[in-house]
């Protein structure tokens, strides 16, 4: 079991932001953490990398982050990413004057999980996943050039690189082309077989739920309704309070 997370509360001021919100990310699995705008997801995301970090007083002390079992409540941002968490924000973060090569190639120069490897070991470990992206006729190309999906698959390989346990995804469709959406979730599908976790965080209900393992649906800093895409979308609460009693759960084939 990858990621646990307990007891999750967030206040800002006066308001209660987060409520009592667990949640588990085993290894091998995609799991949905839904919710409208404004729920509260990209701050479980930003707390769980370390971005905002939890006061150590009352109203905090029984939360509980772990990684294989690890206690990161206390852990740096680079500590959290240095024991396998990684977080891929909804804005695009690649140096746009530099080529898509050498935005990944920083991770090489910088990142201590290559610390001792060779150039070729780096390019053998990425070789394959350009492959898999058709990134190849791109990778001199300057980032600022790129499209909207070329963009966010050279950031899930950046990702990649950094060798993650559990990936954080932040809205990563957004921006993205129909086609380039189903070529990251087959990627998303690869990444996992590879015994990483991923939590992504979307509230766009059909992007997620016709290719992810378990869904979480937070509505107002709580967790409403979670289980497996048949289970949530059938789920009078979550069609109350979210979905609406018309829509249904249609897996594609």
């Amino acid at each position: 079991m990858a990621l646990v997370v307990e007891n999750l509360n967030f206040y800002r001021k006066s308001q209660h932001i987060l409520r009592d919100v667990s949640i588990i990310v085993p290894d091998q699995k995609i799991v949905a953490f839904m919710g409208p705008n404004g729920a509260g997801k990209t701050t479980v995301l930003k707390i769980l990398i370390g971005l905002i970090k939890l006061p150590i007083e009352k109203n905090h002390i029984n939360h509980c982050i772990k990684l294989d079992n690890r206690c990161l409540c206390r852990s740096s941002i680079q500590q959290r990413i240095e024991s396998g968490i990684v977080y891929m924000s909804q804005q695009n973060s690649l140096f746009e004057d530099l080529s898509a090569y050498e935005n990944l190639e920083i991770i090489f120069d910088y990142h201590p999980v290559w610390q001792g490897k060779t150039e070729q070991e780096f390019i053998d470990f990425i070789d394959s996943w350009i492959e898999k992206t058709e990134l190849r006729s791109v990778m001199n190309r300057r980032a600022e050039y790129l499209s909207g999906g070329q963009k966010r698959k050279i950031e899930l390989i950046r990702t990649l690189l950094m060798h993650p346990k559990v990936v954080l995804l932040d809205e990563p469709f957004a921006g993205v082309d129909p086609k380039s959406i189903e070529e990251i979730q087959d990627l998303l599908h690869e990444v996992a077989a590879t015994g990483v976790g991923i939590l992504i965080s979307d509230h766009h209900v059909f992007q997620l739920l016709n290719f992810v393992d378990y869904c979480y649906l937070l509505v107002e800093g709580v967790i409403v309704s979670e289980g497996r895409a048949e289970q949530i979308m059938n789920d009078s609460k979550t069609q109350e309070v979210y979905l609406g009693k018309k829509l249904g759960y249609h897996k594609q084939t």
